[in-house]
């Protein structure tokens, strides 16, 4: 396994698509044609997590032990869960060092020999934390993806703000959300707090436009406040 990079997507990505999958059955094959209302960059790392931790064969069929993992009851998932991160990090594993007191550079140094680097040893790392995590397995608390330290160019936010960090080095980074805040002053007294965590390039047209229309109805309202105050 040491010669593949580990996956590197959002685990929450991964995670919905496996509660996806549970709600409407395994089909027989898995391709992108299942997962059609993901960015073709999403359909890409999903494909390769479920490769790199057994879930498909070659060909896309679900393996033995994905069936388990979406039919299973809870007490059994976390189990199947563990035996699927043992064998699939058998490179972190079979080293002489123990995730369960590591510290965050010696995981780090253990990550880098797949040819992950930069962003996304960091995003593999977050990947790891979190599978084994929901698997129940003792993780060092000293163990945090490292920050990525190059400088960001950030796009204009969109209306009220839904920022996309774009590493510096355009075309090696990879696209992540930023986190914004907006709040709503009433004219009537109180206040609306929103806040969002998305990347916009991951949404589908049905959340693409609720986002929009939503951004558009607060524009809309500031707007229509700041002349009736004038």
């Amino acid at each position: 396994m040491g010669s593949r990079i580990p996956p590197y997507i959002a685990y929450r990505t991964f995670r919905n698509f496996l509660y996806q999958l549970e709600q409407r059955g395994l089909p027989a094959r898995i391709d992108r044609s299942v997962m059609s209302q993901k960015s073709g960059t999403v359909q890409s790392r999903l494909l390769l997590a479920l490769n790199y931790l057994g879930l498909i064969t070659s060909r896309g069929r679900p393996t033995e032990r994905f069936r388990k993992l979406v039919t299973a009851s809870e007490n059994v998932r976390r189990n199947v869960l563990k035996e699927i991160i043992i064998s699939s990090y058998e490179f972190l594993f079979n080293n002489k060092i123990d995730i369960a007191d590591a510290s965050s550079s010696q995981v780090e140094e253990i990550f880098h020999r797949t040819g992950s680097s930069g962003e996304t040893l960091r995003r593999s790392i977050s990947f790891f934390l979190s599978l084994a995590k929901e698997a129940g397995i003792p993780v060092s608390p000293y163990i945090k993806p490292h920050r990525n330290k190059r400088r960001h160019h950030a796009l204009p936010s969109i209306a009220t703000g839904v920022n996309v960090a774009i590493p510096s080095e355009s075309g090696k980074g990879i696209l992540s959300p930023d986190s914004s805040s907006k709040e709503i002053l009433f004219t009537s007294g109180g206040n609306l707090k929103m806040e969002m965590r998305i990347n916009i390039f991951d949404l589908n047209s049905r959340d693409r436009k609720f986002v929009f229309e939503m951004v558009d109805a607060v524009k809309s309202y500031e707007s229509k406040k700041q002349s009736s105050s004038q």
